[in-house]
C-alpha cells in the first residue's frame, strides 16, 4: 500500500511539473497587442462571468465581457489612463494629465471628475466597502494628497490639509489603516487620512496587496520600483521577501486563493511575471510563452490570471497553473 501511495504521489507529481513547463501565457485581443496596458481591474457581470477592464497609456478604456478573448474600445481614446477602480457599475479612471473619469453604466458612458488640482495626474485609486452597501474612494494625486468621494465621484474632498508632498503611485486599506505609496517615502493614516505618518523600512512603492493572515488580520505586501523587490508588513516593521525574485523591480501585485485557502501572490517586474504559494518566502518565474517580460499590471479572477505588459497588451494563464483553484481575493 505504500509502495502504491508513493508511485501515486510521485506520479502527480511529475504531472505537476510537467504542466509547469509546458504551461503557456496567450495573447489576448488583436485590438489591444500593440498597446501599454498600465491598469486593469474585474468586476462580475452577472451570468456571464467576469468583467476585465484594461486602461492603456494613449489608448483609453478596453473591456473584456469573453474572459480576454475580445476587447471594446468603451472609452477616453487617446488619453493616458493609468488606474482604474470599480464599485459595482461604477468605473472610476485616473488619467496622466487628464484627471478623473467616471462611468456609472460600467463604461457606457463616461463623465470628468469635478476636482481642481495643481496637477491632475491620478496614479491611485482605493474603494472601502460601507457597512450600508456603498461605498467610498479615495484617489491619490500628484502632489495634492488624498481626495474622498462619498457619492461615487460627483464631489471629492481632500482628506487633510497636510497634503502628502509627493506622487502617490498606490493607495490601500488594511485593518482600517491607510498606506500611500510614493517614489520616495510611504505613508500611512490610522484616521481616514486625516493624518499622516511616514511608514518606515519600505520606500518606493509601486503597488500594494493584502491578503488574509492566519492571526485573522491581513498580510500587507508592498513592491518596490528601484530594486529592492517585495517587502511584507510584519510586527514591528517590514521584511524581505524576494528569495528567487531574479528581478527587483516590481510594478504591480495580486492576489488570489487555491482551495485550500493559502494565498498565492504575483509580482509584475520589468523582467517578468513570479509567483509566490509562500506568502513571499520564496518567487518562481512562470514567463512561458511571453514575448514581452516588462509586466505592468495584474488582475485575478476567479479562474485565471491575467498581466498587462509595456507594449504587448493583454496576456493570460489559468489559476489552475499555479495550483488547484479556489476562488479570488482582492
Amino acid at each position: 500500500m505504500r509502495t502504491l501511495r508513493f508511485f501515486s504521489y510521485s506520479f502527480f507529481y511529475l504531472c505537476y511539473c510537467f504542466s509547469q513547463s509546458t504551461a503557456q501565457w496567450v495573447q489576448l485581443g488583436h485590438d489591444l497587442r500593440n498597446h501599454h496596458i498600465y491598469a486593469m481591474t474585474t468586476s462580475p457581470n452577472g451570468t456571464r462571468g467576469t468583467n476585465i477592464f484594461a486602461g492603456s497609456s494613449g489608448g483609453g478604456v478596453f473591456l473584456s465581457t469573453d474572459n480576454g478573448t475580445s476587447w471594446k474600445l468603451i472609452g477616453l481614446k487617446n488619453l493616458d489612463v493609468v488606474s482604474l477602480a470599480v464599485s459595482g457599475t461604477h468605473v472610476f479612471a485616473g488619467t496622466n494629465g487628464s484627471g478623473i473619469f467616471i462611468s456609472d453604466d460600467k463604461g457606457k458612458t463616461w463623465r470628468k471628475a469635478e476636482i481642481s488640482l495643481q496637477r491632475p495626474n491620478i496614479f491611485a485609486f482605493a474603494v472601502v466597502p460601507r457597512s450600508d452597501g456603498d461605498a467610498i474612494v479615495y484617489a491619490g494625486t500628484y502632489y495634492d494628497g488624498v481626495y474622498r468621494s462619498t457619492d461615487y465621484g460627483s464631489h471629492w474632498v481632500s482628506t487633510s490639509e497636510q497634503k502628502i508632498p509627493e506622487e502617490i503611485w498606490c493607495l490601500v486599506s488594511r485593518d482600517s489603516i491607510f498606506y500611500a505609496g510614493t517614489m520616495g517615502l510611504t505613508y500611512f493614516s490610522s484616521d481616514d487620512g486625516a493624518n499622516w505618518e511616514v511608514c518606515k523600512g519600505v520606500s518606493d512603492v509601486h503597488a500594494f496587496a493584502v491578503s488574509p493572515a492566519r492571526d485573522g488580520g491581513h498580510d500587507l505586501f508592498a513592491g518596490s520600483i528601484v530594486g529592492t523587490g517585495v517587502w511584507l508588513s510584519a510586527t514591528g516593521g517590514w521584511i524581505s521577501v524576494r528569495s528567487g525574485l531574479n528581478n527587483l523591480y516590481v510594478w504591480s501585485l495580486g492576489i488570489s486563493k487555491d482551495r485550500n485557502g493559502k494565498s498565492i501572490v504575483f509580482a509584475g517586474t520589468e523582467g517578468g511575471i513570479y509567483y509566490s504559494p509562500s506568502n513571499g518566502k520564496k518567487w518562481t518565474p512562470a514567463n512561458g510563452g511571453l514575448t514581452n517580460l516588462n509586466i505592468r499590471s495584474i488582475a485575478v479572477s476567479a479562474k485565471h490570471v491575467f498581466v498587462g505588459t509595456w507594449g504587448d497588451g493583454v496576456w493570460r494563464r489559468p489559476l489552475s497553473d499555479f495550483g488547484p483553484v479556489r476562488r479570488r481575493t482582492r
